[in-house]
């Protein structure tokens, strides 16, 4: 816009003469194609990114001495000893390859998720699967807490565990333990659901299943 443009006999009072054009997708008006076209599917905002993890992994890497299978081993023991990637989402998830080999007795796992056929293997050589509720927050301070202030003591500042919302409340067995190691913390009664094989099922109860 030139000196001037206001007055009566500018020329130039609108910026489409200073050499802007129209976008791309601009089509005079009319109902672009984008929007013309038909939707296909749905994009589910609510969906969780979980690491996949099988078992077979899980008993190599106890073979190889990565994973200590007298103590408890949570998603920070699993991500440190390199079974799943580095940015393991919202969690990992316990998947049933290699059930009919796995053999490490009294193995127990805290995990986001677990199918069946993982829960029974373990159960069956007398160990538990735990699936834990951890929030990107408090999942963050169990996978990273050295990225958390410290403080007076020197230990870092964790965020206190965070409960599921209404939509998980069914999926989880407990509330997820901070820092890593430390127990877990059960719902409330009312939360809990019964589903078919349960949470920490026993080896009685896997032997009584796989019947």
């Amino acid at each position: 816009m030139r000196a001037g443009a206001c007055s009566r006999s500018a020329s130039t009072l609108t910026p489409g003469a200073a050499g802007n054009k129209p976008h791309l997708a601009f089509e005079g008006g009319q109902t672009p194609l984008r929007r013309r076209l038909p939707k296909r599917g749905f994009v589910n905002t609510r969906s969780l990114e979980l690491a996949p993890l099988n078992l077979d992994a899980v008993q190599r890497a106890v073979n190889q001495g990565k994973l200590d299978s007298q103590s408890v081993i949570t998603m920070k023991h699993l991500r440190d000893a390199g079974l799943v990637a580095k940015n393991v989402g919202d969690g990992i998830k316990l998947l049933g390859r290699g059930a009919q080999s796995f053999a490490t007795e009294g193995l127990k796992l805290e995990v986001s998720r677990a199918s069946d056929t993982a829960r029974l293997a373990v159960a069956a050589a007398g160990g538990s699967v735990t699936t834990v509720h951890y929030n990107r927050l408090s999942l963050r301070a169990l996978l990273k807490p050295h990225k958390f202030p410290a403080g007076p003591d020197g230990t870092p500042l964790l965020p206190r565990p965070a409960a599921p919302p209404p939509r998980l409340r069914g999926r989880v067995d407990m509330v997820g333990g901070l820092p890593a190691g430390a127990p877990p913390s059960p719902l409330p009664a009312a939360w809990r659901i019964q589903r078919p094989l349960g949470g920490s099922i026993t080896a009685a109860e896997a032997a009584r299943a796989a019947a």
